[in-house]
């Protein structure tokens, strides 16, 4: 059970940190070099990569309300929703935007899905 909760709490930290790159750092060099985006590029989709951040953000946000409100066991509908809609997610994006994400995002939730049901 523990392993589970820490996993579920490692993926809503990657959300979050998600959401801020995002919503706060997308255009600047951290933030351009993370998404391999031109400056212009970068300036040119700021509105969607925040609101792209803030999805981020409603997902660590279902995590977090599951596993802390809830409990592994308890959480584990709440938990498995969230999860499955970053796996899912992750999975778009590797297939439109870049395979990395997959191993990023989706394998992280993957394992922690897992987990969940595991314990």
């Amino acid at each position: 059970m523990t392993a589970a909760a820490v996993m579920v709490a490692i993926v809503a930290a990657l959300h979050v940190y998600f959401l801020v790159l995002e919503m706060f750092l997308w255009r600047t060099p951290f933030g351009r070099r993370t998404f391999g985006t031109t400056q212009e590029a970068a300036a040119s989709s700021a509105v969607l990569a925040a609101n792209q951040g803030l999805y981020n953000g409603f997902l660590a946000a279902g995590l977090v309300w599951g596993l802390f409100a809830y409990g592994v066991a308890s959480g584990r509908a709440i938990l498995t929703f969230f999860l499955v809609c970053v796996i899912v997610a992750g999975l778009y994006g590797g297939a439109t935007v870049n395979r990395r994400i997959v191993l990023i995002q989706s394998l992280p939730a993957a394992i922690a899905l897992a987990l969940v049901w595991l314990s």
